[in-house]
């Protein structure tokens, strides 16, 4: 009989979700509130509509994708300080992986929540038909709707360059599918009635300006 395939605890697979700020080809430092950088790392956002019905799986169970975050966010802590601790610890939104769009000014981010997580390690990328991508594929791009796995994780609280840490839960980024193109963020379309001009009359010029040099 084959094992049973290992729990990760705090691992959540978002689907549906609207991906954003995309550094998922290549590490980008992430600049801290001390003024310091950290390590480059990959990272991504994901937007879950507040007033939508998305889903996502923990621990092989399919809920609702805010309560799914929760339970994740709970066996995270349970990991480190054990089940009681874990539903009563209060975690600041400032230390959360998971935060609100309506206090963002990004395209997009009004009436959403968002999932932010970064690995050092790039996340494995894939179409629907599970085929590995890359970045001149042209699949994934900011804007388009994937499904996710991500793993929370626990960061407890202490001292850290001289200044007080508090608890933390972030999230870590492990793999990335794509669903369904999107309005690609950051693309204004283009309308040719108002950014081109009729030409017709200048050819007629120009083929008067040939004749007479002829």
């Amino acid at each position: 009989m084959a094992d049973e395939k290992k729990k990760v605890e705090g691992r959540i697979k978002l689907e549906g979700v609207r991906l954003s700020f995309a550094d998922i080809w290549r590490p980008k430092a992430i600049k801290r509130q001390d003024g310091t950088s950290s390590p480059p790392k990959f990272s991504a956002n994901f937007l879950v509509p507040k007033d939508g019905d998305l889903t996502a799986i923990v621990g092989g169970k399919r809920m609702p994708i805010m309560v799914a975050l929760k339970k994740a966010k709970i066996e995270a802590i349970a990991k480190k300080l054990g089940d009681d601790k874990a539903k009563t610890l209060k975690i600041k939104s400032s230390a959360y992986a998971v935060k609100d769009g309506d206090e963002e000014n990004y395209d997009g981010y009004e009436g959403q929540w968002y999932v932010s997580a970064n690995n050092a390690k790039q996340p494995k990328i894939i179409g629907r038909d599970k085929r590995p991508l890359t970045e001149a594929d042209g699949i994934v791009y900011s804007g388009c709707y994937v499904n996710a796995i991500v793993t929370l994780w626990y960061q407890p609280a202490g001292v850290k360059n001289d200044n007080p840490v508090p608890h933390a839960v972030y999230a870590s980024l492990e793999a990335i599918q794509f669903v369904r193109d999107g309005e690609a963020f950051g693309a204004a379309g283009v309308d040719v009635d108002e950014d081109f001009e009729d030409l017709t009359d200048d050819d007629d010029d120009l083929d008067d300006g040939m004749l007479m040099t002829i």
